[in-house]
């Protein structure tokens, strides 16, 4: 990933050391921002201190000395420190927001920009309601982290710090005293923290999950209606929905132990400061603003002391979603172009396996194993097989949705590596199962190929529109734009909600032919259509893109009978190569539960 920000740290946040150099880089291109509000966060609580030794002055020096300069002095220091505070809380609140606001955005569109760098491979890998979810909920946790997580943390640092050496400015033993608590207050602290941390990581992948099952329920919401399996739907919803609500509830139920625990313990210690202070002052050896300032700053030194640890819950959630986001940014591109590319051949080549292996990480992708295969330039051939056989695998190999474990895909003679990943995909295109279409017209879509320069179908002279009716017609895809509302100008909604599965995908296979390529891989794009409509389609697209090599991911007799190759591949491997005639007897063994 390139970019101002540059990349994220080479480690997981999972030391103080690591969780320092992730806010550094976050916080990076923002520096003047970062300095004004967390300069203001700090000195803040100077001021703040100052108040109390200032009204010891008054008192001892002043009231008890009779000393009205003192007096007034000590009132103009307090109001003066008042101030400085209040300018301290503004700048800190203003810069701080704009600060933690500027951070997200630029992580969010980071976050983005990885995943539209990903490979379709990658996607089913990851899980696309993962990636949503570091996009939609772990990014703008990044806010939090900055507006209540790290500006308290330092406020707590701070305040702690400050009131710890001006008590031992005012009197040591008397210091001593009031921390004779302290070692309790850290230990419940270190038993707090051990027990919370744990939870915030597991909070931000059981969002995650609660985000994939509604995605994906939501993406099969008609096979879930058709197969009455809504309760089942419900059931796993409902499942994950609790498990990520223990997942929150478990740190707030330990803050809620923590706060009252810790309040008590700072109540203890001002106890005793006024016990020992108290007497001290009736001896004579201390004066009554000595114990006044004590008070305040015990009880502003175990508030700051308290607060800091409780907002470990912000701090390490917004920490563990950072984590979260910048795993994926460090996410190693599974394809990349080589340095020195090759041209790739002008005319269509011969495509072919040598020993493939595809280790599949996820059960959303079949392995294939050791393929050796050879696909004739400009001819037609079928991958067939029984479901999970690892036919679809194969297509995503050839349109480097995926790349290989090892082994070879060669075109032409050549390793596809070795080419540059933009030209191979404008010469061969992959096309698959549920194709994605812009938010355009049909016009627009299929115009595409011609907007980025690819030779058309037809010669350059002819009109568009023409050229577009030539295609869908030939696809069987007329009729359909004929009844759409505003024919060819027709608006394609968000997700093509407004087209059926297979006007989709006639229309994305359109879209390929419209940019003439050497191959064309279908990943069963076309299995929906009728039987009749099916019998054409190899010839169709052997008419309208001559000389291209046809791959064609099918369950349907239709398509495999009209193919010159028809491969069969089951559990990852290639079992038999042949026509179509050879496997016609054993058609429906071959394909199992499809047929």
């Amino acid at each position: 990933m390139s970019g101002k920000a540059g990349m994220p740290p080479a480690r997981a946040t999972t030391s103080r050391r690591a969780e320092l150099r992730a806010i550094a880089h976050l916080t990076r291109p923002h520096r003047r921002l970062a300095a004004i509000a967390w300069t203001a966060t700090m000195l803040r609580p100077l001021f703040l201190t100052t108040v109390p030794l200032l009204a010891s002055v008054a008192i001892d020096d002043g009231v008890s000395a009779n000393n009205g300069a003192v007096l007034v002095v000590a009132g103009v220091g307090m109001a003066i420190a008042i101030l400085l505070a209040g300018i301290c809380l503004h700048a800190r609140e203003v810069q701080g927001y704009v600060l933690a606001d500027r951070v997200t955005v630029s992580l969010q569109k980071q976050v983005f920009d990885r995943v539209q760098a990903l490979t379709p491979g990658q996607v089913a890998e990851l899980g696309s309601g993962t990636l949503i979810s570091r996009v939609i909920n772990d990014a703008p946790k990044v806010r939090l982290l900055f507006v209540t997580g790290l500006s308290l943390l330092l406020r707590g640092l701070s305040g702690a710090t400050i009131s710890l050496i001006a008590m031992f400015y005012l009197d040591w033993q008397l210091t001593l005293v009031a921390l004779a608590i302290l070692p309790i207050f850290l230990a419940a602290t270190w038993i707090y923290r051990k027990r919370s941390q744990p939870w915030y990581e597991r909070g931000r992948d059981s969002i995650a999950e609660v985000t994939t099952i509604a995605r994906n329920s939501f993406n099969t919401m008609p096979l879930v209606h058709d197969y009455a399996r809504q309760a089942d739907v419900i059931q796993q919803f409902a499942a994950a929905n609790e498990r990520n609500r223990e997942v929150e509830l478990r740190p707030i139920v330990q803050t809620a132990i923590f706060e009252p625990v810790t309040a008590l313990l700072g109540s203890i210690s001002v106890g005793l400061l006024i016990i020992v202070g108290g007497t001290q002052a009736v001896n004579g050896e201390a004066g009554v603003g000595t114990i006044v300032a004590f008070v305040g700053l015990i009880s502003g030194f175990f508030t700051a002391a308290t607060q800091l640890t409780s907002v470990t819950a912000n701090y390490e959630s917004g920490m563990a979603a950072v984590d979260k986001a910048y795993q994926l940014l460090r996410t190693p591109d599974a394809m990349t172009s080589p340095t020195d590319p090759q041209s790739m051949p002008e005319h269509t080549q011969s495509l072919s396996f040598v020993n493939a292996n595809y280790v599949s990480r996820t059960t959303r992708i079949v392995s294939v194993v050791d393929v050796t295969l050879d696909i004739p330039a400009g001819q037609s051939t079928a991958l067939v097989g029984p479901l999970r056989s690892g036919r679809s695998t194969l297509a995503g190999l050839l349109g480097r949705t995926i790349s290989l474990t090892s082994g070879e895909l060669r075109y032409g003679g050549s390793a596809v590596a070795d080419f540059d990943l933009a030209d191979y995909r404008q010469v061969i295109h992959y096309v698959p199962v549920k194709p994605m279409l812009f938010s355009a017209t049909v016009r627009q879509t299929l115009g595409l190929a011609a907007e980025m320069g690819l030779s058309p179908v037809a010669s350059a002279d002819s009109d568009l529109d023409e050229i577009c009716e030539q295609v869908l017609t030939a696809l069987g895809g007329a009729r359909f734009v004929e009844r759409l509302p505003d024919g060819l100008d027709t608006q394609i909604q968000l997700g093509a909600k407004n087209l059926s599965d297979i006007q989709r995908a006639i229309i994305a296979v359109a879209r390929s032919v419209m940019a003439r390529p050497h191959v064309l891989v279908l990943d069963r794009t076309l299995d929906l259509g009728s039987g009749a409509d099916l019998g054409n389609v190899v010839a169709t697209l052997e008419e309208l893109i001559p000389d291209a090599t046809l791959i064609l991911a099918t369950s349907r007799k239709e398509i495999a009978s009209r193919c010159s190759q028809v491969v069969v591949m089951d559990e990852g491997r290639v079992r038999a190569t042949g026509s179509y005639l050879e496997f016609a007897a054993s058609w429906r063994e071959l394909l199992g539960a499809q047929t």
